[in-house]
């Protein structure tokens, strides 16, 4: 292992809780501060398939975006997300200093071949280039290895193991990691996304950077662990371990964003989008079963009890990968006393 950088997913990830309105203004202190803080990149928002909205993170191309991030004092380089799918490639510009340096790619099983293309396209445009499997676990083990393979000769700066709905444990997650480590080409970053859904995100995220992996690593983390479902790695305490062993990162510029921004999000936002863990989460997780179901069912005032119910009868089925509303309300009936 060569060295353990640090992606801030604070504004992407935690958009999920408040439909990315952060505000502008509000936004661009965040990425300030953080880009202090020691992490090496600081993720804005989504650029897709959007209407751009005044104080939103998600941006219908990438001029809008750095109209709002272009000109900030920062210590760390700029990622976006964006979809292998409803969005060309095409539509964004070379790689310049009026672009972010890196864009990451999020795509699943269905669109993979898409995806690959996708990113050799945003790698010939000079970007920095975050390849996300999505759901990660939706791969059987035996084929992993050959589809991290495909992305070597694009030559991409990371390649992500994607625990979406927080379901890995440690044994599960090392199993796909080991497979990664030994498939993954020696000059790209191995990558992992951690989810809280069963309190497992940092434990997580400590084991693999214990393994000795020869690969450079770069975790996703975020301020509070503010993120979908019950969150993401809180950055604060990811960067605190790597400062036991060794690690030279600020904290200070961290707090400010938690006591400034995120702490009053939580204040803001309804019951049933606040993040952390909760027993809610843990059944979505030990099922398999896509996290925003669980804030439906919250809104529809669902007990915990009858939420169990829900979720092995959906596992039973083979449903909930995807949320579909009219599918959950279906459950809901079915599965009432």
């Amino acid at each position: 292992m060569k060295s353990i950088e640090v992606l801030d997913c604070t504004l992407r990830d935690g958009g999920y809780v408040n439909e990315w309105a952060f505000g502008f203004d509000n936004a661009k202190s965040i990425t300030e501060l953080v880009s202090y803080s020691g992490a090496k990149f600081v993720e804005v928002g989504f650029i897709g398939p959007h209407q751009d909205v005044d104080g939103v993170v998600r941006f219908s191309s990438m001029e809008q975006l750095m109209q709002v991030f272009g000109n900030l004092k920062r210590n760390a380089s700029l990622s976006v997300m964006t979809y292998a799918e409803g969005y060309s490639a095409d539509c964004f510009p070379e790689c310049s200093a009026e672009t972010t340096e890196m864009i990451r790619v999020i795509f699943w099983k269905r669109n993979l071949k898409e995806g690959v293309e996708y990113c050799r396209k945003l790698v010939n445009k000079g970007y920095q280039v975050g390849v996300q499997l999505a759901r990660t676990e939706q791969y059987d083990l035996s084929e992993i290895g050959d589809i991290v393979m495909m992305f070597n000769d694009v030559h991409p700066y990371s390649v992500y193991l994607v625990d979406s709905f927080g379901t890995f444990n440690r044994d599960k997650m090392l199993r796909y990691a080991d497979i990664y480590e030994k498939s993954l080409a020696s000059d790209i970053h191995f990558g992992f996304h951690a989810h809280n859904n069963m309190q497992q995100a940092l434990i997580n995220a400590v084991t693999f950077c214990e393994q000795g992996y020869e690969h450079d690593l770069i975790l996703d983390a975020s301020v509070l662990g503010i993120g979908r479902g019950a969150g993401n790695l809180s950055i604060e305490l990811f960067m605190n371990y790597l400062n036991q062993r060794g690690g030279d990162f600020n904290l200070d510029p961290i707090c400010k964003v938690a006591n400034r921004y995120i702490e009053p999000i939580k204040k803001q936002i309804p019951e049933s989008e606040i993040w952390g863990y909760s027993y809610p989460y843990f059944l979505a997780a030990t099922t398999g079963r896509n996290h925003s179901i669980v804030n439906y069912l919250l809104e529809k005032k669902v007990d915990t009890e009858h939420m169990s119910r829900i979720f092995q009868r959906m596992e039973q089925d083979g449903v909930g990968i995807r949320f579909v509303k009219e599918e959950v309300d279906k459950y809901i009936v079915e599965t009432s006393d």
